[in-house]
């Protein structure tokens, strides 16, 4: 991961999705893009793929969901269908899973290639943004942070807007890089591109927070940024 530079545009959403969410995403692409779904963190559960498809069929040029624990595809196969992506969907679940089963078929690989490649759109759904980030938190199954890709160079918590996920703010205390972190609601979110971060909002009205350490109090600074336009939300320094 030293060398790497993300070219392509990253969304990590908080959690959920929307239609509004799936529109302003294939936007992203610039025209009706070719989308790949990757359901892995829910065990290819039917019901995320039904509601998946349904979203960004409605605007995209095709749609593949790309199952990797019902189905048994071929490396070669993983590695062909990432590839064709212009945009890849990660839903939420268990991000342990997700990173177990990516290993397996080396799907990380193909993802990190995609991220290297300009024009390309990522989005991660709660587990999803997580893998997307350097580290997400974790508050399913006890409380811990797990190391994601660090595509985006951030820690990040989902589900912001429930009270018992705001935990994230202690366990940020214990850590000072990278210096930079968000939160999210579901159906809200940030975008990441070309080094530089803005809210990105579905339609359910939740907001995106950010976190800056402070170099001179050693504290964590919280700015939340209520639904609104899109905006730029990056730091002064970055």
């Amino acid at each position: 991961m030293k060398d790497f530079v993300c070219k392509a545009k990253v969304v990590l959403v908080g959690g959920s999705s929307s239609r509004t969410m799936a529109y302003k995403t294939c936007k992203l692409w610039g025209e009706k893009p070719h989308v790949v779904i990757l359901p892995t963190a829910r065990g290819d559960d039917p019901e995320i793929i039904e509601e998946t498809v349904g979203f960004y069929s409605e605007f995209a040029k095709s749609v593949d969901v790309l199952k990797l624990v019902k189905e048994k595809p071929s490396k070669e196969d993983v590695r062909r269908r990432i590839q064709a992506a212009d945009l890849i969907y990660v839903p939420g679940g268990a991000m342990e899973s997700l990173i177990k089963r990516w290993s397996e078929y080396d799907a990380q690989r193909w993802i990190l290639e995609a991220a290297a490649t300009e024009g390309k759109v990522l989005v991660g759904s709660s587990a999803g943004a997580m893998a997307f980030s350097h580290t997400g938190f974790e508050d399913y199954d006890g409380e811990y942070f797990i190391d994601g890709y660090d595509i985006v160079p951030v820690w990040f918590s989902p589900h912001y807007q429930m009270e018992e996920w705001k935990r994230f703010d202690s366990f940020l205390t214990q850590k000072t890089e990278p210096k930079l972190a968000f939160a999210a609601g579901d159906d809200a979110g940030v975008l990441y591109y070309q080094g530089r971060y803005s809210a990105f909002f579905g339609e359910e009205g939740n907001s995106v927070w950010r976190f800056v350490l402070n170099d001179k109090s050693g504290l964590w600074d919280r700015t939340e940024y209520p639904a609104d336009e899109d905006k730029d939300i990056t730091p002064n320094g970055y």
